[in-house]
């Protein structure tokens, strides 16, 4: 009798111990799976800091890349009006003053695409849909180049039958198209660039083609890569204009349908956007459509 009582207390102890030792490695394996957590976080926030510092890099070549020749450009013919005021023709006053004049255009608007872009590479960053006249956003482009394209001496005609009406971001689409016709100005001399557009059923396509100096087949293929991660900080401080195009256009749900180009002949870029622009992974739609 006593031994069966002394086997049930040793049951029980052992019972005991099971339990006391199975809550203890409970414990142990929930430390360890936070302690693992946190070292996935730490890891992660590691990553992103790395990203974030080259990010900065980028930016910061970006701007001094982009800035240092207008500014440059500019602080040239302020002082060439300052010494020659009264002393030279009128008209060479006028000419000078609207290279000015231009230049600083041209840095205001790079200052506002590049702060636009910035801003989209944000998670939260939400895009604004809402009816387009293509036409009418074609004239504003002409409006816009009417005096920096008088530079180069080059001239921008707009090939549009019909009304066509787009669903899409304006400031993005404004952007993408001023990047483009900017990059065919700067390579044209005494040319034409030709901007124009068509709806095949549920697309549009945009073409900007001019008569400049024209690219190889390495320059195209380098031109296509869509990820600015990708690049290198050299590529992107020499290629901002695609990088922003490129990423623009995956959040208006396009891509760069074709570039076609012979050396000292010109450049064809078509784009394609949808019709309506949709909500998928890549595009967060909370916009209201006039």
């Amino acid at each position: 009798m006593a031994y069966r009582i002394r086997f049930r207390k040793m049951i029980l102890k052992q019972k005991k111990l099971d339990t006391l030792v199975n809550n203890k490695t409970k414990e142990l394996n929930n430390m360890v799976n936070k302690l693992e957590q946190t070292i996935r976080e730490l890891s992660l926030s590691e990553d992103l800091l790395y990203k974030s510092n080259q990010q900065k890099d980028k930016l910061t070549m970006i701007l001094t890349h982009d800035l240092k020749s207008p500014l440059r450009f500019m602080a040239k013919i302020s002082d060439f009006i300052f010494k020659n005021m009264g002393r030279v023709p009128e008209e060479k006053i006028k000419s000078s003053s609207l290279d000015l004049k231009n230049s600083s255009q041209t840095i205001l608007a790079f200052m506002e695409e590049f702060t636009t872009w910035y801003q989209t590479q944000k998670e939260n960053y939400r895009i604004k849909p809402q009816w387009l006249n293509l036409k009418e956003l074609y004239s504003e482009m002409h409006d816009f180049y009417a005096d920096i394209l008088k530079m180069n001496n080059n001239k921008l005609l707009i090939e549009l039958d019909k009304d066509l009406l787009i669903v899409s971001d304006k400031e993005l689409l404004k952007i993408i198209l001023r990047n483009l016709i900017d990059n065919a100005n700067k390579n044209s001399n005494d040319g034409q660039i030709i901007i124009s557009a068509i709806q095949n059923e549920n697309f549009i396509f945009l073409t900007v083609k001019d008569t400049g100096n024209g690219m190889n087949e390495d320059q195209i293929k380098n031109l296509l890569r869509s990820n600015s991660d990708q690049r290198s900080s050299l590529e992107i401080q020499e290629q901002l204009g695609f990088v922003i195009i490129n990423d623009f256009l995956l959040k208006l749900g396009g891509k760069i349908e074709s570039i076609t180009s012979e050396i000292s002949k010109g450049t064809k870029i078509i784009i394609r956007l949808p019709a309506t622009l949709f909500v998928s992974k890549d595009v967060v739609n909370t916009g209201q459509l006039d």
